[in-house]
């Protein structure tokens, strides 16, 4: 991202009083790089390098806040290829003059250019590459007179540099006193929601190039790679960083299912439609595993002349996610009509683009009501087979808590604000561990929906992405703690 800057200066003797963002516009190194980029690898995976580039922003992202503490020392990032591929990163580190007490408040404008590339130094200033200045001076590249430059702080002086030639940096003071104490939460604040800012208005654009291309039936690299930048700004909008660790985070681990080809395969398109899974669990666990099924229904007429035989019943389409009406009378049934016939003309995909449910048949599913003495709904996260935690909830209180397989409550919640309890009996857990392993076993990740009622166990959907890989964890900070639990167990 390069941020275009202007101010003035009011002296040569006085440092920066103002600075302003012109324009933030997302800068293409040049044609060579995005075709290295923008190709598929052998094993036909799009983007094979993206993650190699996305680490090196990573690390490089991490020395803003080092230098805004100016506490502790910069240990040195370097991108080796800078010059050839004309990468560029600019860190703007800004006290906005507005925000102190003073008249003449100060602001601290940091540039690492890595063309050259630049370095970081222990002491937490820029070093130029000498080697690099040494030839430029030598090969008659340095066309600008040398300068000296000094600065004022407040009512500080500091002496003035040496002269320095166009190709060297300034470097900054390692230790400097500032006359205000610098507003750094504020600082932190401010760069977090610009990024979500930025991020947001990216994915917006890529979603609507995206909603223009589907019905082109564009070529499938060029919508798969407008896809990925709709799905890489979003998760940034969200959660204010790249998905970079998915080995070791639960949403970046999401994020690179979402990605992947993996997500549209026949097989996760099956069990997306609501009718299939339910044709799947009791394909490998038996008849009666799951709620029974009282209709489908695939046309608005349908609709219209169907009404169910009992009550109360469920219905919700099988081609989408979060739609579902309880009805529990005739006249209740009537009421929703014009609401379930709409879900008919309704292609959930382009909501979300989320690949599973692409090209889905449009049918209502109508079941039985789960009745409330299964008093706890749940969900198993599977991981190549594998249960590793288990999140309850109470269906009457709303309350829940996410536990790993040996019953340690964990603490956390994901989509929905925590409320912990324990269930009263966990007669369950066997049983409902033993099926996971069998439902799971085809899926690198899958999270097994239930309802128990401290005994018995039915299944309800198969869920490939929670929250569309994109869910917060209550309370702040949760995530850290589920995802060592998801990824250490396994590991065992």
């Amino acid at each position: 991202m390069w941020l275009e800057l202007r101010f003035p200066i009011r002296g040569k003797h006085e440092f920066v009083e103002e600075l302003g963002i012109k324009e933030a516009r997302i800068r293409l190194t040049r044609s060579r790089s995005i075709s290295r980029l923008l190709r598929i690898g052998r094993n036909r995976d799009l983007l094979p390098h993206l993650e190699t580039h996305l680490k090196v922003f990573g690390d490089l992202a991490q020395i803003a806040p080092e230098l805004i503490s100016g506490r502790r020392s910069v240990k040195r990032r370097i991108v080796p290829h800078g010059p050839e591929e004309r990468l560029a990163l600019v860190l703007i580190l800004a006290i906005l003059p507005q925000t102190l007490p003073r008249k003449r408040a100060l602001c601290v404008l940091s540039l690492i250019d890595l063309a050259l590339p630049a370095f970081v130094g222990p002491s937490g200033g820029t070093e130029s590459d000498q080697r690099r200045e040494r030839e430029g001076h030598s090969r008659g590249n340095c066309t600008v007179s040398p300068v000296a430059s000094s600065t004022r702080l407040g009512d500080t002086e500091i002496q003035p540099t040496p002269p320095l030639g166009p190709c060297a940096f300034v470097r900054i003071p390692p230790i400097i006193r500032f006359p205000v104490k610098l507003p750094m939460p504020f600082m932190i604040h401010f760069v977090r929601r610009s990024i979500g800012k930025i991020a947001s208005i990216l994915q917006k654009c890529f979603k609507r190039a995206a909603l223009k291309l589907y019905p082109m039936r564009a070529h499938s690299l060029m919508f798969e790679t407008v896809l990925y930048l709709r799905h890489l700004f979003q998760f940034l909008e969200v959660h204010k960083r790249l998905p970079i660790r998915p080995n070791t985070l639960f949403n970046d681990f999401l994020f690179q299912l979402k990605a992947s080809s993996e997500l549209g395969s026949p097989l996760r398109t099956f069990i997306t439609d609501k009718e299939l899974a339910k044709i799947y669990v009791e394909r490998k666990l038996g008849a009666g595993t799951t709620s029974a099924t009282l209709c489908v229904l695939r046309t608005p007429e349908e609709v219209e002349t169907y009404l169910p035989a009992t009550y109360p019943v469920v219905i919700k389409p099988t081609h989408s996610c979060g739609r579902i009406v309880l009805v529990f009378s005739e006249s209740d049934y009537h009421k929703a009509q014009t609401q379930i016939k709409d879900w008919l003309n309704e292609d959930y995909f382009l909501g979300g683009f989320e690949k599973n449910y692409a090209k889905l048949e449009k049918k209502i599913i109508v079941e039985k009501y789960i009745d409330d003495t299964f008093a706890i709904e749940g969900s198993v996260h599977c991981r190549s087979g594998e249960p590793k935690i288990i999140s309850l909830i109470d269906r009457k209180t709303k309350e829940r808590q996410s536990f790993d397989t040996n019953k340690s409550a964990l603490g956390v919640s994901l989509g929905f604000p925590l409320k912990e309890f324990e269930p009263k009996d966990w007669g369950f857990l066997n049983s409902l561990l033993k099926s996971s392993r069998i439902l799971s076993g085809e899926f690198s990740y899958i999270r097994v929906d239930f309802y128990t009622d401290g005994e018995r166990v039915l299944f309800g959907e198969l869920t490939n992405l929670p929250a569309g890989g994109n869910g917060l964890f209550s309370p702040a900070g949760g995530e850290k703690k589920f995802s060592e639990v998801f990824f250490n167990s396994w590991q065992k």
